[in-house]
């Protein structure tokens, strides 16, 4: 049976604070280990509404009897499901949540200034010319940062500075979404990447 790809955003704002404690009581016992773990009540939110949006996705593929694993490197995976891959991202008031068919990589970082650090040791040269000739240095500071955090969850990197966040691999795609204050680029196969809607989930 063929899938169709997920993308799924949540604005954790919309999660109501009085329901918190039972809706994490029903997560699964790793997501909810995962959310009290948290101290910051932000991160409890946003660790919740990424299991939220996982068993959604999961759901609207008719695996909501499955569990969600953890690798080594803390990269999710759906145990038991052949050709199933789900990558998560949160970051200030919203989550992500990617469902594909093939290997696949969502990220989303709101924007909180350019960290020149980061912008000097961790770009290349012709990421950092990108930079700093875009109309907007920071969204594009952003954009290629959510490009690096994607390759990054499909295979391990020594250094920021080696991920080359200008250039798709053989057969894959970068796609970009991006709403006030926020940057997020979604990266894979391009017959599951290219034209892929993002949808909202709300309660």
């Amino acid at each position: 049976m063929e899938r169709t790809p997920i993308l799924l955003k949540m604005d954790i704002r919309g999660i109501p604070l009085p329901g918190f404690s039972e809706m994490t009581d029903q997560m699964p016992p790793l997501r909810r280990e995962k959310i009290l773990a948290l101290r910051d009540p932000q991160d409890r939110l946003r660790s919740l509404a990424a299991g939220l949006l996982c068993r959604e996705a999961l759901d609207r593929w008719s695996l909501s009897d499955l569990l969600i694993r953890y690798d080594p490197r803390g990269k999710p995976y759906v145990e038991g499901a052949a050709n199933c891959f789900l990558s998560l991202s949160h970051s200030g008031n919203y989550a992500l949540c990617l469902l594909c068919a093939e290997p696949c990589a969502v990220d989303i970082q709101e924007h909180l200034g350019v960290i020149e650090a980061v912008l000097k040791t961790g770009y290349s040269d012709a990421e950092r010319r990108y930079c700093e000739t875009a109309e907007d240095r920071e969204a594009a500071f952003y954009e290629l940062w959510c490009r690096k955090e994607c390759k990054a969850k499909l295979r391990p990197y020594a250094h920021l500075r080696d991920i080359d966040s200008l250039t798709a691999e053989a057969g894959n795609v970068f796609s970009h979404f991006s709403f006030p204050g926020y940057g997020c680029a979604v990266y894979g196969s391009k017959r599951e990447i290219a034209d892929l809607p993002l949808w909202e989930y709300n309660l």
